[in-house]
């Protein structure tokens, strides 16, 4: 277990023992915590492990993406007296082979199927509100006639206020066009993204077992929008010439794709998705373990627990469904119990002093470790709603929830460190791009006198005393860091007079996209 989980929690309730390695894991991590699911989901994993014989981490993460979108929309979890999104970012490399398909459509049928309603529904509705709006405007066409037929008599005002008050009452009547309530999308872009959301409180449940186009120049390209909409943070887009603004928005994304998608996404944006924070929001596993010899012939199988979870994934949608409908957000807060708050505080303090002590081959594993309590508080909510539970969330729930994201941060670590095998001064670089990306070439002008007016020099002692993330204050790193931003010809470093300063390659740095604080801006 990960020190900080530990230093919150072995004084109290002692080590979780690990596990061998299950068979054909590229990682030496601890088996997938199935025992971490509530029961509802346990039994449908088995189930759906005896009769498909997929890996745990692919079903552990169907289940989760699965239970996230049918909650997202209607919980909140309160940490500390703030109200948080409960959404959830999983993605699931998984080689041919391994069951990832059918075990996809099992879990998300209630999902596929309200959304294949929904299309169905709009697609009526739309038809009903062109003819329904047809009819409007004949009669709208035809009272404007009247009144500029009694326009042109001379005393006409008495009977132009009839029609006036008229035209009122038929405006009242205009038909409302439809609300497309279907949710779930397979791939999509940052535009349509936000287009989706428009709004206040809307959800977008991005779920697919081919996962490939989302990382292939998808969805996962938008790096700062997605990692703004994590957060529940306010989206916008200029589009024809009209601003879209969608408010407090629920992105849950359960992605399943193939290992040579993975790394070329990783080989051509992952550096940069570290760094801008999107990938450490992810629960990442990769397995190249395939489908069990161990299956069930087709002819046997049996789903009785998956259509137990069926059943509260649909009670959860049709909740969902009449909030969309009737445009109301009425959402569910969900609070820690006494006990279960100060777990939680212990947690946060733990992994505050893991965060400051690490200093090894991966920094950046910081940025993980960062995410790591809110998405324990998310899963915990999600466990705890989508069980059924009345009252606060114990410290079982969180124990569980803790227990899952320590198995994918320490997945993570093995990931990030020996798979990719990135050096340290370009994963530096990386970091060390965004941050001037953001902080010089978007935000300098308020440091007068050591950034110069157009924001194309900085003096690198400024950066080297305020750069983010803190582990590029130390000299060495910072060289490393500029060294390969040199050598890629996004920057110069010289001097001016006795002063070294850092100059930006204004069109490269122009070229990149909206850094997260200017899109929380709306600008």
């Amino acid at each position: 277990m990960l020190d900080y989980l530990a230093g919150g929690l072995t004084s109290a309730y002692g080590m979780v023992p690990k596990k061998e390695s299950p068979p054909g894991s590229l990682f030496g991590t601890a088996s997938y915590p199935l025992h971490a699911f509530p029961a509802i989901a346990q039994n449908a994993a088995l189930e759906l492990r005896k009769n498909y014989g997929a890996p745990y981490d692919v079903i552990g993460a169907c289940l989760l993406g699965a239970m996230a979108g049918t909650c997202q929309s209607r919980i909140r979890v309160q940490v500390f007296g703030e109200l948080h999104k409960i959404s959830v970012y999983i993605l699931a490399v998984s080689v041919t082979g391994s069951a990832k398909t059918p075990t996809f459509r099992r879990v998300f049928r209630p999902l596929l199927d309200y959304e294949k309603a929904c299309q169905i529904a709009y697609k009526t509705s739309v038809l009903k509100y062109k003819t329904d709006f047809d009819y409007w405007m004949s009669i709208n066409n035809g009272i404007l006639k009247q009144i500029k037929d009694v326009a042109k008599k001379a005393d006409s005002d008495e009977e132009l206020s009839d029609l006036r008050r008229k035209l009122q009452n038929h405006a009242a009547k205009t038909p409302s066009k439809p609300r497309d309530l279907s949710f779930i999308k397979k791939n999509i872009s940052g535009a349509g993204l936000v287009k989706a959301l428009e709004g206040d409180d809307q959800s977008v449940l991005l779920a697919t077992e081919e996962g490939d186009e989302a990382l292939d120049d998808g969805v996962m390209s938008e790096h700062a929008l997605l990692s703004s909409a994590w957060e529940g943070e306010t989206l916008s887009y200029e589009r024809l010439n009209r601003k879209i603004v969608a408010l407090e928005p629920n992105v849950t994304i359960c992605l399943l794709t193939q290992p040579h998608s993975w790394l070329d996404y990783f080989k051509k944006s992952g550096k940069r998705a570290v760094a801008l924070g999107l990938l450490p929001r992810f629960l990442t596993s990769i397995s190249s373990e395939t489908q069990s010899d161990e299956t069930t012939p087709i002819k046997d199988q049996t789903w009785d627990n998956v259509a137990v979870l069926h059943h509260r994934m649909n009670d959860l949608i049709n909740a969902c469904h009449a909030l969309l409908r009737d445009g109301r957000s009425d959402p569910i807060v969900i609070q820690f119990d006494d006990e279960a708050e100060a777990m939680f505080d212990r947690m946060m303090t733990g992994k505050n002093k893991e965060m400051r002590q690490t200093d090894g081959p991966l920094d950046e594993v910081k940025e993980f470790l960062s995410k790591a309590p809110m998405n324990i508080a998310r899963v915990a909510a999600i466990f705890h709603h989508f069980s059924g539970k009345s009252g606060k969330i114990t410290t079982e729930t969180l124990l569980n929830a803790a227990h899952l994201i320590d198995w994918y941060l320490n997945h993570a670590r093995i990931i990030f460190e020996k798979e990719q095998n990135i050096p340290q001064a370009e994963r530096d670089a990386a970091a060390l791009e965004a941050y001037l990306h953001r902080a010089i070439y978007f935000e300098g002008n308020h440091v007068d006198g050591l950034i110069t007016p157009n924001r194309s020099f900085v003096m690198k002692n400024y950066v080297l005393q305020y750069c983010t993330p803190t582990y590029l204050r130390k000299a060495n790193r910072l060289n490393g860091a500029l060294d390969v931003l040199c050598a890629q010809d996004r920057i110069r470093v010289g001097p001016i007079g006795d002063t070294i300063y850092i100059q930006l390659n204004q069109e490269y740095f122009a070229s990149l996209p909206l850094p997260r604080s200017r899109l929380r801006r709306g600008t």
